[in-house]
């Protein structure tokens, strides 16, 4: 039978197999699984798919064999760590970034043989389809995983330095105007719709604001404490099932205190009043959803008649106003989680436009 492609062979009588490492025997040798079909492309489309499920085999391929590992291969064992190390959200972001994306156009090539060159068309060819912004992060991924390589010694440098990127025109972020909020409050009349006004007051994430438990709150001092952040995530070998995890805040800058103002200390005891749940805003299977939400919020937006923006606009809506108040940008930048001041000067620059024009105006 001749070869066709990494682990995929075309068989005498006209079917093609496809080989994937399935586990390994009691005298230590590899033990292949195999599939089969008269198609080439549902045989690929298949093997990934048994590949990603027993990636853990691929971890240890043995140093004798690093020559003819291809880029898929050193891939699936390195997703195999990843999937230990990181959080569920990040590592389904790795995995998918990898199969969508970069396995089915350059997984084939050893990595060792692996250059520049190569990784240059495949972002010459997903720009097609992906923005500048995603091409990047699918980028990210791969960079960091022949980096991975290159620290054990497999690569002697990643390829993937001198490749360039289509420039990014970074979108503008929009935030309601102080007339649009007063409208969206003014909606508010059911309970349902309290994280909404919490988005407004506080300009916590909707993930942070779903994962916030009654015992992060200190009552006598009047401040919360973001500690859990609510994420949907798929459910593993199920492509379209997921649920509801509690897991650390986005970043350890996001672990912050932030004070509650009198009417949501009003509002949050008597929702604890009747609260069944150790989750402020709860659900029958716990936290609240983010995509319920995120639904009451589209509601509501009709019922306000407002800009169409999404959710997190009034997480920036809550930094704008802090701005126009003159709020110091450090205590923003504080209250958001940022990572900087720096990251809260670039992305609110031109919510300072009126001290852009005082400034104008005194040097005028």
């Amino acid at each position: 039978m001749s070869r066709t492609g990494e682990n995929i062979y075309r068989r005498k009588d006209g079917r093609w197999e496809g080989r994937y490492i399935k586990g390994r025997q009691s005298n230590g040798k590899l033990h292949y699984g195999y599939i089969y079909s008269k198609s080439f492309h549902e045989v690929k489309e298949k093997l990934f798919l048994y590949k990603m499920h027993y990636k853990e085999n691929y971890l240890n391929r043995r140093k004798s064999n690093v020559q003819s590992i291809t880029l898929e291969d050193w891939a699936l064992g390195w997703l195999s760590l990843q999937e230990k190390k990181v959080k569920p959200n990040t590592y389904i972001s790795y995995e998918s970034k990898m199969k969508n994306h970069l396995l089915p156009i350059i997984g084939d090539i050893p990595l060792k043989e692996l250059t520049t060159i190569e990784l240059q068309q495949a972002v010459n060819e997903l720009e097609k389809g992906l923005n500048p912004s995603s091409l990047k992060a699918v980028f990210r991924v791969l960079r960091t995983c022949l980096n991975d390589a290159v620290n054990k010694e497999v690569l002697l440098n990643n390829p993937l330095k001198k490749v360039t990127f289509p420039s990014e025109n970074k979108a503008q972020l929009k935030a309601f105007t102080a007339e649009e909020q007063e409208q969206i409050i003014q909606a508010i009349n059911d309970e349902k719709d309290l994280p909404i006004l919490f988005a407004l007051r506080t300009g916590l994430r909707i993930g942070e604001i779903a994962g916030l438990q009654w015992s992060d709150i200190d009552w006598n001092r009047k401040i919360l404490y973001v500690r859990h952040n609510a994420q949907r995530i798929k459910i593993k070998d199920q492509e379209k099932q997921s649920r509801i995890v509690i897991v650390p805040p986005k970043t350890d800058l996001s672990h912050r205190v932030v004070p509650l103002s009198e009417e949501l200390v009003e509002l949050l005891s008597e929702l604890k009043k009747t609260s069944p749940s150790d989750f402020v805003f709860s659900s029958k299977e716990g936290p609240a959803d983010p995509r319920t939400i995120r639904n009451h919020f589209k509601r509501l937006k009709k019922l306000a008649n407002v800009s169409d923006l999404p959710f997190h606009a009034l997480r920036h809506s809550f930094a704008t106003r802090c701005i126009e108040k003159d709020v110091p940008v450090t205590t923003v930048s504080s209250l958001l989680g940022h990572k900087s001041v720096k990251m809260t000067l670039d992305i609110y620059t031109d919510s300072f436009i009126r001290d852009k024009r005082e400034a104008i105006s005194k040097i005028g």
